[in-house]
């Protein structure tokens, strides 16, 4: 349906009004499911005239009703890959007489762009039907008592950002060649962020075991006193979490592991915690490998331990989600 008048006052609530909550622009799109810039047109349009309607008179009368809007969206929906051209001639078919640029405009309101779609890589049967008895087995499990773990690395220089600029207009941003990079290994449970090691070679399972005692322990300790019965570890099927000296150490300290389906990084909500850190990263520019390290331990520090408690509540979600899907890739 189109963009009705409530919508636009429901904006101007929850981003002007006094007593509104004063949300983001992009805190609203995720709310009332439209981009961002359709959020922004309506609060600019309210702050230039102090309504959101169209003053009389103004512009050209609306080709399609929000009937006619319904549909097209429909046809869009059920043929993604469909050009605004098709759409047009499947609306004509359905008694619609309307141009694709018209089909783009009423896309473009309710926040629909030609993008490309979400990429993962195909799961063979094997790995889904992993996935699937891994949800099967843990759709009762107490994700309070699991301490979520991974590895991660981040560079010095992260990636361009994308700027607005004309089509032929070329905007230079200059590059690093060979950046800095530090590698990181974390972990948290439902009770906040533990402890966070930073390290510049490459990970092997001596290393591991020293990063098990000097930091493992140590944010276990934290969240769950220093009984290991009372927690369970996470962490996916790397070699080095695997190998016999790994496993001997965790044997040998009495770490319940918590078996773990491969190819499975959207169901680890570590990954969730890398994405938000690597952002914050990014807002600064360190000097050096050393000066990154610093950034990324102040970053850690500063994470919300109620974004960790969100992040375990989660699981549940996932695993009916995974179960739904039959094993298959999850959208987290």
């Amino acid at each position: 349906m189109a963009f009705s008048i409530q919508k636009c006052w429901e904006i101007i609530f929850l981003h002007l009004h006094k007593l509104g909550p004063k949300l983001s622009f992009k805190a609203i799109a995720k709310e009332l499911h439209c981009s961002w810039e359709t959020v922004q047109t309506w609060v600019h349009r309210y702050q230039e005239t102090g309504d959101v309607q169209d003053q009389e008179g103004r512009g050209l009368k609306r080709k399609t009703s929000e009937k006619e809007d319904t549909k097209i969206i429909s046809i869009a929906k059920r043929l993604r890959s469909s050009s605004s051209t098709e759409i047009s001639t499947l609306a004509y078919r359905q008694g619609i007489n309307i141009s694709p640029l018209t089909v783009r405009h009423r896309l473009k309101e309710q926040g629909f762009y030609k993008l490309k779609p979400l990429q993962k890589p195909l799961l063979s049967d094997k790995y889904r039907l992993n996935r699937l008895k891994f949800a099967k087995v843990n759709k009762k499990c107490d994700w309070s008592k699991i301490i979520f773990t991974d590895e991660a690395t981040i560079f010095q220089f992260s990636k361009p950002k994308k700027v607005w600029r004309k089509k032929d207009e070329i905007i230079k941003v200059a590059t690093v060649k060979h950046s800095a990079k530090v590698n990181i290994w974390g972990c948290f449970s439902e009770k906040g962020f533990g402890q966070i090691y930073c390290f510049r070679n490459n990970l092997n399972a001596d290393q591991l075991c020293h990063i098990y005692k000097h930091t493992l322990l140590p944010s276990a300790t934290t969240f769950f006193g220093k009984d290991n019965d009372k927690w369970i570890l996470q962490e996916d099927n790397d070699p080095k979490h695997l190998s016999g000296k790994a496993q001997k150490w965790k044997i040998g300290n009495q770490i319940n592991r918590l078996s773990w389906p491969s190819q499975s990084p959207d169901l680890n909500p570590m990954e969730n915690v890398w994405s938000v850190l690597k952002a914050n990263v990014g807002n600064h520019k360190p000097t050096s490998a050393k000066d990154l390290i610093r950034v990324i331990k102040k970053e850690w520090k500063a994470l919300d331990p109620i974004f960790a408690k969100n992040l375990v509540i989660s699981m549940q979600n996932r695993i009916s989600l995974l179960l739904a899907n039959e094993g298959d890739h999850l959208l987290y």
